[in-house]
C-alpha cells in the first residue's frame, strides 16, 4: 500500500514537472501562468490565483492569496461573478493536491 501512494506520487509530480499543469478527475485545470500566478479552469470558467513564495522556506512553500479567490475572470461583461465558498474551498483542496504539504492559505 505504502509503495502505491509512492508511485502515485512520484506520477503526479512527474507529470506536474513535465507540463506543468494539471488535470482533475472533474475536467477542471490548473496551470502555471507566471513565477507568482496559477491558473484555475473549471469549465468555461478560470481564475488567476496569486501565490508568494515563503522567502526561506525549504522545501519551497508557496502561500495562496485568498483575496485572489474572489471572483471568476470576466469573459465578456463587465459584471463578476462571485466565486462561493464553498467552491473556493474545492479550489484551494485541489491547489493542495497539486502541491501537497508545501501550501499555506493566507486570509
Amino acid at each position: 500500500m505504502e509503495k502505491e501512494n509512492l508511485f502515485a506520487r512520484f506520477l503526479n509530480w512527474f507529470q506536474v514537472w513535465k507540463t506543468g499543469s494539471k488535470v482533475f478527475p472533474d475536467g477542471s485545470k490548473i496551470e502555471w501562468v507566471d513565477r507568482e500566478t496559477i491558473k484555475y479552469t473549471e469549465g468555461e470558467n478560470t481564475v488567476n490565483i496569486w501565490m508568494d513564495h515563503v522567502p526561506f522556506a525549504f522545501p519551497g512553500k508557496m502561500i495562496i492569496k485568498h483575496e485572489s479567490l474572489r471572483f471568476w475572470e470576466a469573459k465578456q461583461s463587465a459584471t463578476k461573478l462571485e466565486i462561493s465558498k464553498d467552491k473556493q474551498k474545492d479550489i484551494i483542496r485541489k491547489i493542495f493536491l497539486y502541491y501537497g504539504r508545501r501550501v499555506v492559505v493566507e486570509k
